[in-house]
């Protein structure tokens, strides 16, 4: 299996020739919505990958929609589940409303990969 990011975009690019549209946004709509399918396996298998989201307070709303509609009820129940443990020890502990903001790994993601060397 060919693992070359840059071989795998030239391999895209030619391939969304064939779709109409912008065959650039083609390619990322495609990267970006393996990555997502990728990283919702790997939030239900993996713990540490779903801490790592927890930890980043789950995605932006636009994300948080997308990946809703990919993933099953079961994996969406566990991670919520695990957002409102999290925001529920924050309170706890008093620090309630100090810790709202998001760092989407679906965005982090999508700018890494915008901002390969070419």
């Amino acid at each position: 299996m060919n693992t070359n990011p840059q071989r795998q975009m030239k391999r895209s690019l030619h391939e969304a020739f064939g779709y109409r549209g912008c065959p650039i946004c083609h390619v990322v709509d495609e990267d970006e919505s393996h990555f997502m399918a990728t990283l919702q396996y790997e939030t239900f298998k993996e713990e540490k990958v779903r801490q790592d989201v927890v930890s980043s307070n789950g995605y932006c709303n636009f994300h948080f929609y997308q990946m809703s509609r990919l993933s099953s009820p079961i994996v969406n129940a566990l991670l919520t589940r695990d957002l409102i443990e999290g925001e529920i020890k924050e309170i706890e502990g008093g620090s309630f409303g100090s810790n709202l903001e998001t760092s989407c790994p679906v965005c982090q993601y999508s700018v890494e990969r915008e901002d390969l060397p070419e």
